[in-house]
């Protein structure tokens, strides 16, 4: 049993459980029918989360690691490693990638995947099932392997969309998180959206497409692009937004936008 809980700030329409989705939307289906969400927040307590995590009876746990979430995601695996000592832990995610050989020493995890982690955890997944070492797989780092590369989805074409895959299920009046491109043309160094791959690598305009006529069809209200800066280039913000306007121009969007980029025909758009 795989269990995929992702610790949010509060309930709301932005505590959406995408990264977790996408995981399971890339294993085999075989293995997804195994594997299940949970959303935790950050009101509950440890004892809480714990007691939420142990009906699942997992035997894997991979949890989405950020900045604000870290310290409480790794005293929470402390404990499953109490509670269970032969659970395999793992994470991932921007805490993971950037900061593995702490992240591992500090939730005494049994690995963290780097970078983006569809393939490289389905490949673990099916390495656990079948007994086979995995110490070398691309992106996944132990306490005995060197700091692997981070992983890397050459071709964005082949990853399965959450959304359609029916792993996370828009609801009417509600909000989610959109993935509509990943990478950043920038590398700031107060930020890790390029992660340490600078340019932009768009999704499928025929997966955003159907995405979108699914969100109509369920009643979806909100929608958090998932873009560092839709607007660069400025065609392909453009295109996004001609999109938005010819198949869900009622959904409230929220965009973030560079200045700098923002033309004319941009400014209509919106």
């Amino acid at each position: 049993n795989i269990l995929l809980p992702t610790l949010h700030v509060r309930p709301s329409a932005q505590a959406t459980p995408l990264a977790a989705a996408n995981l399971k939307a890339a294993l085999p289906e075989k293995d997804r029918g195994k594997t299940q969400l949970l959303d935790l927040y950050l009101s509950q307590s440890l004892e809480q989360m714990l007691t939420a995590i142990k009906q699942n009876k997992p035997d894997v746990v991979a949890f989405p690691l950020y900045l604000w979430n870290r310290q409480r995601v790794l005293a929470l695996a402390k404990k499953l490693r109490q509670w269970q000592p032969d659970i395999f832990l793992l994470a991932g995610g921007p805490e993971a990638s950037a900061d593995a050989r702490r992240v591992l020493a500090e939730g005494g995890l049994d690995a963290v995947i780097r970078g983006e982690g569809e393939n490289a955890f389905a490949a673990l997944i099916s390495a656990l099932a079948e007994g086979k070492s995995f110490h070398d797989l691309t992106g996944v780092v132990t306490p005995d392997s060197p700091l692997s590369s981070a992983a890397y989805c050459e071709n964005l074409d082949l990853l399965p969309s959450p959304y359609l895959q029916k792993v996370l299920l828009p609801a009417a009046g509600d909000g989610l998180l959109w993935e509509v491109a990943r990478g950043c043309p920038f590398d700031c160094t107060f930020c890790y959206d390029a992660k340490g791959h600078q340019g932009v690598r768009p999704l499928p305009m025929k997966r955003l497409e159907k995405e979108l006529k699914l969100f109509v069809a369920s009643k979806t209200e909100q929608v958090w692009v998932l873009d560092s800066t839709f607007n660069f280039p400025a065609e392909r913000g453009r295109s996004l937004l001609r999109l938005l306007l010819k198949v869900a121009p009622g959904i409230h969007y929220h965009l973030e936008a560079k200045v700098d980029f923002i033309d004319r025909e941009t400014t209509d758009l919106l």
